[in-house]
């Protein structure tokens, strides 16, 4: 048998009436902003915890009930000014966010959604402070996390990690890590090394050039031109520091165009304004027509120019990446994922049997995912922003 008096709910709660008070003293920063400008107003209660027979309580009103959340008014007050206008309680809104993951809604929509419920959402307004009429909606949430920022986050989680180890519930003697791949919200689009730079891409000094032989080549030669035929032009990654992995550097069309037949009053297109050939395609009663363009923008500046394209291969989330793991259906089959690699770090206590996920990396998806290993330099203090953004 297992002796686990020492951390019974009413051992624990004497624990954390002496923490949540030394917390508190130790985040003493004054919030800006007046209490009659405040749309909501967080204050620390104990709440008696009812737990079933066969052990189901509510999370949020045990860790509501627990921890005294007012040092998070202190801790993000440098993220508040005193001008402006009024503004929710940030330890409210913090309550909030917890709320949402220990009860485990699927989505922001549907937690607001309970929040404006006049039963359903009484017990969370009520945790919160939050006023019947002065409910936030989804963008007060994003405005939120846009006012404080992930840095301020971090800083939160910390703290909450800091007050479970002082209870006695994490020692940092024994860790587990345990990662996953979990996909972007943005489709892949070819390249896993696109960078902001591929965005706008300086073709060579000659392109433009090459490009203006290659048509005057065609117009010397008029048999050689099927009108309608696509021509593309191509242009070559810049990239420099590609792994030894890609022996070939990626091409990629940069346009394409093709000859049709020029109408009596219509205007050359703005490719045959740039090559200068506007007279020599009106002498041969031929149109330059452009189908398809990577270009980004063009710069006249200089003697010669200079036409900037953008990699269509470039995904929409630029920091997610492909990694692989294992088949659900089938073990001995990888399955790509682009998106991000989660290593959730947890601290296992064999005295009593518990485990308690103390942190989680979240990083970019990578091939070699699941093949190596790391050191770990910190016990306990991991970043868990990822867990709210």
């Amino acid at each position: 048998m297992k002796d686990l008096t020492p951390f019974s709910l009413k051992e624990i709660q004497r624990k954390l009436n002496s923490i949540n008070v030394q917390i508190n003293l130790e985040h003493k920063e004054v919030f800006p902003k007046e209490r009659f400008r405040l749309l909501s107003f967080y204050q620390y209660k104990k709440r008696f915890v009812d737990i079933s027979p066969q052990g189901y309580f509510s999370f949020s009103k045990l860790a509501t009930s627990l921890i005294d959340f007012s040092f998070v008014r202190s801790l993000v007050a440098s993220s508040y000014k005193r001008c402006g206008g009024h503004c929710f309680d940030p330890a409210s809104f913090f309550v909030l966010y917890l709320c949402r993951y220990l009860d485990k809604f699927k989505s922001q929509k549907s937690f607001v959604s309970c929040l404006h419920d006049k039963d359903r959402g009484r017990c969370y307004r009520t945790y919160a402070g939050i006023s019947d009429n002065r409910i936030p909606c989804e963008a007060d949430f994003s405005n939120f996390k846009k006012q404080i920022r992930p840095k301020k986050f971090d800083e939160i989680f910390h703290i909450l990690v800091e007050i479970v180890k002082r209870v006695g519930l994490i020692t940092g003697k024994i860790l587990s890590y345990d990662g996953t791949l979990f996909p972007s919200f943005a489709n892949y689009r070819g390249c896993n090394y696109a960078c902001e730079e591929c965005e706008s891409i300086p073709l060579k000094d000659n392109f433009l050039k090459s490009l203006r032989y290659r048509i005057i080549d065609s117009l010397n030669h008029p048999s050689k031109i099927i009108l309608g035929k696509e021509r593309r032009s191509f242009a070559i990654c810049p990239k420099d520091d590609l792994p030894a992995s890609v022996k070939k550097r990626p091409t990629f069309r940069a346009f394409s165009f093709c000859f049709v037949p020029k109408e009596d009053d219509q205007r050359q297109s703005e490719l045959a304004h740039i090559l200068g050939l506007e007279k020599e395609l009106s002498e041969k009663g031929l149109y330059l027509k452009l189908i398809d363009s990577s270009i980004s923008r063009i710069d006249l500046t200089g003697n010669e120019p200079l036409v900037y394209v953008s990699c269509p291969k470039i995904p929409a989330d630029l920091q997610a990446k492909i990694g692989y793991k294992r088949a659900n259906h089938n073990p001995n089959k990888k399955v790509a994922v682009f998106g991000y690699q989660s290593m959730i770090t947890t601290n296992i206590k064999l005295e009593i049997g518990l485990e308690l996920p103390i942190g989680c990396i979240s990083s970019s998806a990578n091939k070699l995912d699941g093949s190596y290993s790391f050191r770990k330099r910190k016990t306990y203090r991991t970043t868990w922003i990822f867990v709210l953004f």
